[in-house]
């Protein structure tokens, strides 16, 4: 582990869909959230983001940052990093009969979720009416699915991209297909590009101690990155 970044100096929050480790020291947050744009508190011109609609952030990157990590991200290119058609259905189609919503979300998170590191429906439940108590909203759910889905090929923006850069994808990823995490690396050609089998689209917390390495190592070369150079 680097200095920047231990166990020690993290608090890990579980909220909305994913983990959030939030830095004490440099309040740096690494998000997998199911926001219209995924957040990240800049403080040292570090950057962590996860999910397929980071690229608004992308156009500052290249100018700006001294290093990025995705998670589970895409391209935007054509046919890369989609979902499963029966993710896709049932991420759109009315909660069935006989069944909460609550209920239905848990179905559709399990879907998506890691099949070498499950999680109990139970568990999952209490994470998704943490998410509907913290915020609920269902046109900005929509939105923000046809935002990911309508995003242009970013391609021309990540070739720009020279700080370093770690891409983290799970194999079994049915929401994000790992091979939109192939794409970026394609276009990233310095980025270092690491798969988890039986890892889904969440963060399980049998990985986080390999992510928070991962993620350290990335941030000791952005340390003594110049972008200037």
């Amino acid at each position: 582990m680097s200095k920047f970044f231990s166990l020690d100096a993290f608090q890990m929050v579980r909220c909305a869909s994913g983990y959030s480790l939030l830095s004490r020291r440099y309040g740096v947050g690494c998000y997998k959230a199911s926001r219209p744009l995924i957040s990240a508190k800049r403080t040292h011109n570090w950057y962590l983001y996860g999910g397929d609609d980071w690229s608004n952030f992308g156009r500052e990157i290249p100018q700006q940052g001294k290093l990025l990590t995705c998670i589970n991200s895409s391209s935007g290119k054509l046919g890369k990093g989609l979902p499963s058609l029966a993710v896709s259905k049932a991420m759109i189609e009315p909660t069935p009969a006989g069944m909460t919503p609550i209920d239905n979300s848990v179905r559709v998170r399990q879907m998506f979720g890691s099949p070498e590191y499950p999680e109990t429906d139970d568990y999952v439940r209490e994470q998704v009416k943490k998410e509907h108590d913290r915020a609920r909203n269902i046109k900005g759910y929509f939105r923000q699915m046809a935002a990911a889905r309508s995003a242009p090929n970013r391609k021309n923006l990540l070739k720009k991209i020279v700080a370093p850069t770690l891409i983290i994808h799970g194999e079994d990823d049915q929401l994000v297909n790992v091979n939109g995490g192939k794409e970026t690396k394609k276009h990233i050609r310095h980025a270092k590009f690491v798969t988890f089998k039986g890892m889904g689209h969440n963060m399980p917390r049998e990985l986080l101690k390999k992510f928070l390495t991962l993620i350290s190592q990335n941030i000791a070369e952005g340390e003594n990155f110049d972008s200037t150079k």
